[in-house]
């Protein structure tokens, strides 16, 4: 008979077949089943299901059973499942027992040996050597982490001497807004600045050194990693451990030494900061690390000039800057300096940098040839005409006036000299 606990849920099958040839038939006319705990004769009904012809099978029927408390069920008890209606082939089959089962009633033994040997046991429990698992001797990867169950080691579970020799200082899993440098820790996350320790994702296989904590949002800060974090994943928080002989972690200072004493040489991969300082030029070779140093006029050494500081070098520069600046035009037009020129010197106009239509600008509103011959023609004229008046004219004027011998006037004849006895007369 099979026993089961309080609360689990089984199934049981039964059959009904023709009574003449034993062929499978259907349970007909509105079937149904309830359970008779020990001698009672109150019926449960609750958490009872049947299904006729289970699974397409005719004559093949299940009955599942809820054995809870809160459907009338109880520990210790023997129960009897039987059909309270319903009818094989036409003949009534009410009062049929289909199965029985008990609750809690599993028979105990008293052992004290086990395949021969004697047992020993402790406080009612026996004493085991387990020697093998899996059928494979410890010691030889018999057990993994795969065999361990998530919740079997919680931080519950673990001795508190054992925690703090571990440095675990809490548990929980994510629950907000991540990224690949922040973790909300969710409702486990700590109160008190958590600012130094170390979070460990067991879910990546990953850990990090929170670098800042916010205590009212229980968000972590940290250096970036390259997984994605995930609401669930846990988290283990371990405090950050001390030095080797229980003295205290290094300072600040005693780091900052640390890595500033360290050889150079050995730092040399690329795109490193090692690899990068190691560019610095050696203008002076010495104990300056490679870096310039100064002349006897206190000059940098290797550059030229009177300026003896980065400062003033970048205060000369600005100046420089500012009258260059001063000197030129606002804006270009077109993509060229747009200048008034004053002066050029001798040559500095050639026929190549003169454009090609310069002559043609030059000539427009000068004379023609063809003006300059007309131009010629009639001063030749003028000259012609100019030189008979001149052969028409005494060669001195006499008492400024023009001395002439005169004949006629208004085409008339005059004779006599204009002299005093001899007057002019028609």
């Amino acid at each position: 008979m099979r026993d089961i606990t309080l609360g689990e849920t089984h199934d049981f099958k039964f059959n009904t077949s023709e009574p003449d040839t034993g062929a499978p038939i259907t349970l007909a006319g509105s079937p149904a089943v309830a359970a008779y705990v020990d001698n009672s004769t109150t019926e449960i009904t609750a958490g009872i299901t049947l299904t006729v012809d289970f699974d397409g099978r005719t004559g093949m029927h299940n009955v599942r059973v809820v054995a809870s408390g809160g459907n009338g069920f109880a520990t210790g008890t023997t129960i009897a499942l039987c059909l309270t209606a319903g009818t094989v082939d036409g003949v009534s089959v009410v009062g049929v027992k289909i199965a029985e089962f008990t609750i809690g009633r599993a028979q105990t033994a008293n052992t004290t040996q086990f395949g021969g040997t004697a047992l020993t046991q402790s406080g009612g429990r026996p004493e085991v050597n387990v020697t093998h698992a899996a059928g494979t001797a410890w010691g030889s990867g018999a057990i993994t982490a795969a065999s361990i169950a998530a919740s079997a080691l919680s931080l519950a579970k673990v001795a508190t001497d054992l925690r703090e020799a571990l440095g675990l200082v809490t548990n929980g899993t994510l629950s907000g807004t991540h990224s690949s440098t922040t973790a909300d820790l969710g409702a486990s996350a700590p109160t008190n600045d958590i600012t130094g320790q170390t979070v460990f994702f067991p879910d990546h296989d990953i850990s990090r050194i929170i670098t800042s904590y916010n205590t009212g949002t229980g968000v972590a800060t940290f250096d970036s990693v390259a997984v994605t974090l995930a609401n669930g994943n846990t988290w283990y928080l371990f405090a950050t451990a001390p030095a080797s002989g229980g003295g205290s972690a290094p300072s600040a200072a005693e780091i900052a030494d640390a890595v500033w004493d360290e050889d150079i040489t050995g730092h040399t991969t690329s795109n490193t900061a090692g690899q990068r300082i190691g560019r610095v030029p050696n203008a002076a070779a010495g104990g300056n690390g490679g870096l310039p140093t100064v002349d006897a006029n206190n000059r940098i050494a290797g550059i030229a000039g009177t300026i003896t500081t980065l400062d003033a070098l970048d205060t000369a520069q600005d100046s420089q800057h500012s009258t260059t600046q001063g000197r030129l035009p606002a804006a270009l037009v077109s993509g060229r300096i747009d200048a008034s020129v004053g002066a050029m010197a001798a040559n500095t106009m050639t026929a190549a940098a003169a454009a090609s239509d310069l002559t043609t600008e030059l000539q427009s509103g000068l004379a023609t040839a063809a003006n300059l011959a007309t131009l010629q023609t009639t001063a030749n004229n003028i000259e012609t005409d100019t030189q008979d008046i001149q052969s028409r004219l005494p060669a001195s004027l006499n008492n400024g006036c023009i001395q002439a011998d005169v004949q006629r006037i208004n085409n008339v004849e005059v004779v006599g000299a204009g002299t005093e006895g001899n007057e002019w007369r028609a």
